[in-house]
């Protein structure tokens, strides 16, 4: 099966595929088969195979990175909107050297770059931001955020995508 064959629900992966295989999004496994459950495209990386598709909302999956916006704090965690169905969970100690003396104090609208440490249908997702890179983005300096859907969002951090390196050869930004 070649990558970007478009797949629609109910579609039957060959059996061309080797090997232990971690199946992604809009597919699952049904006896020995893959079947799609999502109209998509193809994709297969090393030993992964998944469909990407064009949907409205966000769903979390481990380890994905997510750029939120904090919504309400407790004493012990941050609740963040992440795009999701339900909103995120952020432990207090989910911080890079934090303690529960020392830990970084965010407002509401404050904005974070975390990690998907637990996704779950069952669950609220939960957040860390405990590898470097991760964590608050620094609010002195001059910003901007906008939506975009998710298929261009994963177009754009593909390797493959060469509008983010066109834009860097004219200006200094980040991306998330």
């Amino acid at each position: 099966m070649s990558i970007n064959q478009v797949l629609l629900p109910g579609d039957k992966l060959p059996r061309e595929l080797k090997g232990t295989i971690k199946v992604g999004p809009g597919l699952f496994q049904v006896n020995n088969d893959l079947v799609s459950f999502k109209a998509g495209f193809f994709q297969k990386k090393e030993n992964k195979v998944w469909l990407e598709n064009n949907q409205k909302r966000y769903v979390p999956a481990l380890n994905d990175p997510v750029v939120g916006f904090i919504i309400g704090k407790t004493s012990d965690y941050y609740r963040v909107d992440i795009g999701g169905a339900h909103p995120a969970t952020l432990p207090i100690l989910a911080f890079e050297n934090a303690t529960k003396r020392s830990h970084p104090s965010l407002e509401v609208n404050a904005i974070i770059y975390g990690k998907v440490t637990l996704a779950n249908k069952d669950m609220e997702p939960e957040l860390e931001c405990l590898l470097p890179g991760f964590g608050p983005l620094n609010s002195s300096l001059p910003s901007f955020t906008t939506q975009i859907s998710l298929f261009l969002a994963r177009m754009l951090i593909s390797d493959r995508h060469p509008l983010l390196s066109s834009i860097g050869e004219l200006f200094p930004f980040e991306v998330c």
